[in-house]
């Protein structure tokens, strides 16, 4: 005859083999499939898809006016605005990525050549101070059909930013429950 010991010990090592076994099948689910193509990018942290702009700026939009207090009109002339700041970020980043790349190889060149590195420093401050002129252009037209309270929450999730918080990566956390914490896209949405 088993013993009762022997057949807890058992339904207790097949429970977690069942437990451990349907969490390794949700975490799949929750992960973007895998580019037909296998184009993916490697990190320290493994293998994850490539980054969906798209994706990125909808996320933006949805959680920077989720905590948005504003009527159906409102919605109509702001949304738009706040749409336009997030695309332009997001443009701000791929335009401003050769300039950098330019910078690093120029640094990285044996002998390094001080002029060509003050020459593609050049270009870069040069870059970034056209994408922060377009930027401060759309926050300052946004920030004409606001309220002081619509104002305050756009600074808070980082699409105002008065030239605090950089690329208008939300300055305190912004959200109830996150507050000054990292914020991260969703998996799998």
């Amino acid at each position: 005859m088993i013993n009762k010991s022997v057949i807890k010990s058992l339904f207790i090592t097949g429970l977690m083999a069942v437990v451990v076994t349907c969490y390794s099948v949700a975490q799949d689910m929750g992960r973007p499939p895998e580019p037909p193509d296998g184009n993916s990018q490697s990190s320290n942290r493994g293998t994850r898809p490539m980054f969906d702009r798209s994706r990125m700026e909808e996320w933006s939009f949805t959680r920077a006016t989720s905590q948005l207090t504003m009527t159906a009109n409102e919605s109509k002339v702001i949304a738009p605005k706040i749409k336009k700041i997030i695309s332009l970020r997001s443009q701000a980043m791929e335009e401003i990525r050769p300039y950098q790349e330019k910078l690093q190889t120029a640094l990285e060149a044996k002998p390094v050549n001080d002029k060509a590195v003050k020459q593609n420093l050049d270009l870069l401050i040069s870059k970034g101070k056209e994408i922060k002129k377009k930027s401060e252009a759309a926050e300052e037209d946004l920030k004409a059909v606001l309220s002081v309270r619509q104002e305050a929450q756009l600074m808070i999730s980082g699409i105002i930013t008065e030239g605090i918080g950089g690329m208008g990566m939300g300055m305190m956390g912004g959200m109830r429950g996150n507050p000054g914490g990292r914020r991260q896209m969703p998996r799998g949405q």
